[in-house]
């Protein structure tokens, strides 16, 4: 999902989703995400949810299952 075509979405879940959507492996707990963005985890969940139809481990899952795709199923490197 590319936050940049949300233009009505919730600056705080763009900005969850920017944050896992560049370093996949970087967040550590939801409890770090919503920290990031200012918010507590609960509230993070609530707003994603309303905002995106999922959770943020949804979210998350979805795009480690894309890159697994990508590596596997294409020539591109992991560079």
């Amino acid at each position: 999902m590319r936050v940049d075509e949300l233009p009505d979405m919730d600056a705080r879940v763009k900005a969850a989703i920017e944050l896992m959507n560049k370093s996949v492996g970087a967040q550590s707990s939801m409890r770090g995400l919503a920290a990031k963005v200012n918010l507590a985890p609960a509230r993070l969940r609530q707003l994603f949810k309303k905002e995106t139809g999922g959770s943020p481990l949804q979210y998350l899952r979805d795009l480690l299952r894309h890159a697994h795709e990508l590596l596997h199923g294409t020539f591109l490197s992991i560079k």
